[in-house]
């Protein structure tokens, strides 16, 4: 779980890897490009379709730089990190690639995990909860808000 900046608290199904805006991100394992695109909070998305079938979502990037249907080697350029969807707006623009491991029966799995041995039975995390999160653009109103308020508040001291 993770507790966002306005308080919040959701599920964090993947993992964040500190990655350097403008650099680039590469494919964790060999497989065909089943998504590329913006999904919401994502941002800008690759998805790699492995041969049995699970899904490595790369998210957060600043451009992608392969196409629906390419082949992709382990090690592969596949886009140039970014702070895209829902790292955008946050102090710093907290630069990283979020990274998930979706089973072959949409079961989330760990990635941490996946990453150490893909081979493993990896621990399958829960199924999330109906996300309470708010509007992003609804979120970064209230931060600002918040922002302003300290302001306010450290000028009149």
């Amino acid at each position: 779980m993770r507790r966002n900046l306005d308080g919040t608290v959701r599920y964090h199904l993947g993992v964040d890897i500190n990655a350097r805006r403008n650099r680039g991100v590469f494919a964790a394992e060999s497989g065909k490009v089943s998504f590329v695109g913006e999904r919401g909070n994502y941002g800008n998305v690759v998805e790699i379709t492995l041969e049995n079938k699970t899904v490595l979502r790369h998210a957060h990037l600043g451009e992608a730089m392969v196409t629906v249907g390419d082949k992709v080697n382990e090690g592969e350029v596949i886009g140039i990190a970014g702070t895209s969807g829902n790292a955008q707006g946050l102090p710093f623009e907290m630069e990283h690639l979020h990274f998930e491991v979706i089973g072959p029966n949409g079961q989330r799995i760990d990635p941490a995990a996946w990453l150490n041995d893909p081979n493993a039975p990896p621990p399958v995390t829960p199924e999330p909860k109906p996300d309470s999160t708010p509007d992003p653009v609804e979120q970064r109103k209230r931060i600002e808000e918040t922002r302003q308020q300290r302001e306010r508040t450290s000028n009149a001291n």
